[in-house]
């Protein structure tokens, strides 16, 4: 049976991630999702926002913020792992 034909798509999708850059895309879409998931209040807060290799950092101006944020961090990783679509966020580090 012959293979059927891939779409256009699915043969950028597999050249993405065969040179590396799908991850390098999710990582800067997650300041995107960032604000979305934890509202603009809090994304309004942060001082410093910063993503690399699994790793979302931010620091935050009010320390009331800051510990809402902290004690939420388990749920606002497994909601940016969601709308991102794969297990991106691995570890959150808040200051």
């Amino acid at each position: 049976k012959p293979k059927a034909p891939e779409t256009l798509g699915e043969v950028l999708q597999q050249y993405l991630n065969a040179v590396g850059a799908a991850r390098k895309i999710s990582e800067m879409r997650i300041m995107e999702y960032w604000q979305k998931v934890v509202g603009q209040y809090a994304a309004n807060d942060a001082l410093y926002t910063h993503f690399k290799n699994g790793v979302l950092s931010v620091r935050f101006r009010s320390p009331m913020i800051r510990s809402e944020i902290f004690m939420r961090r388990s749920a606002i990783m497994q909601r940016l792992n969601e709308v991102m679509g794969g297990d991106i966020v691995k570890k959150m580090e808040i200051n």
